[in-house]
């Protein structure tokens, strides 16, 4: 992506969600009035965390999606709540726990959808199978030998979209094409330069039917450009991305990190070139 020019846009601004990790529902509650997103992303089913402590804190953020929707003269209807359990659950466990969070989540209509509940092609399809909500696919499209597994097995709803694991914006849009569910561009915990591949695929798409996961920087203490890539009223201007500069470097690095990332960066090349 460093040698060649990002896809054509077709639109000029990419709607996003506000990400909210494994916190206290209160600060939940404050992170999604801060950002102003009216779609939020919540994680859930961490190591040691009780169902009852996320359903806690995805009833915190649905009221205050529900607060910011109705401020703008909206109501529950344009806000929207999905979750994101990273393959922690087996099947049981999901079906069970998806019920508790649509309850919590009832304040702006239940869960949009629920992401890689369980690890598996099987488990994800016998869930979907069993619950009312939309389920996402986000590991076994970026991990998997054949990303495609997930649609012949009839085991998700749409899928999750990285641009760094699979190679760049060229083979991100491709694989949209071939997969033939919906999409949603998200990233892991990047930088700038890296949320900024994630808007330039997005406003490639054709359309976009859910928020993506872009907003993430709100996650860092800094960055490394001069005007990080946030969102402003839960949209990211695509010009903001095409844009960016980076920081100066911060004090003397040492020269044998240099050396060693320099020549990381060249072998890269020649590999890529190759």
């Amino acid at each position: 992506m460093a040698t060649a020019a990002p896809p054509r846009a077709v639109r000029r601004q990419v709607p996003v969600n506000v990400t909210i990790p494994v916190i206290d529902p209160e600060s939940a509650f404050v992170r999604v009035k801060k950002a102003q997103c009216t779609t939020a992303k919540v994680k859930v089913a961490d190591p040691g965390v009780a169902i009852t402590e996320d359903a806690e804190r995805v009833r915190a953020v649905a009221s205050a999606l529900r607060e910011i929707s109705e401020t703008r003269g909206g109501g529950a209807k344009e806000a929207h709540l999905r979750v994101d359990a990273n393959g922690a659950w087996n099947s049981a466990q999901a079906i069970e726990a998806i019920g508790v969070l649509e309850d919590a989540a009832s304040a702006v209509g239940g869960l949009e959808y629920v992401e890689q509940p369980c690890e598996t092609v099987p488990e994800l399809a016998f869930v979907r199978s069993r619950v009312d909500s939309k389920i996402a696919a986000d590991e076994s499209i970026r991990r998997a030998p054949n990303p495609l597994a997930v649609v012949e097995a009839g085991a998700a709803d749409l899928a999750v979209i990285k641009v760094a694991p699979l190679g760049g914006t060229a083979p991100a849009l491709e694989l949209q094409r071939t997969l033939g569910i919906p999409v949603v561009v998200s990233s892991a915990i990047d930088t700038s330069i890296g949320l900024a591949a994630g808007v330039q695929l997005a406003a490639a798409l054709p359309e976009i039917p859910f928020a993506c996961g872009l907003d993430t920087g709100r996650l860092l203490k800094t960055d490394v450009v001069t005007r990080p890539l946030q969102s402003e009223l839960g949209m990211i201007a695509v010009s903001e991305a095409d844009d960016l500069h980076l920081l100066s470097p911060q004090g003397e690095a040492d020269p044998a990190d240099l050396d060693f990332w320099a020549n990381r960066l060249e072998r890269m090349r020649q590999w890529i070139q190759d």
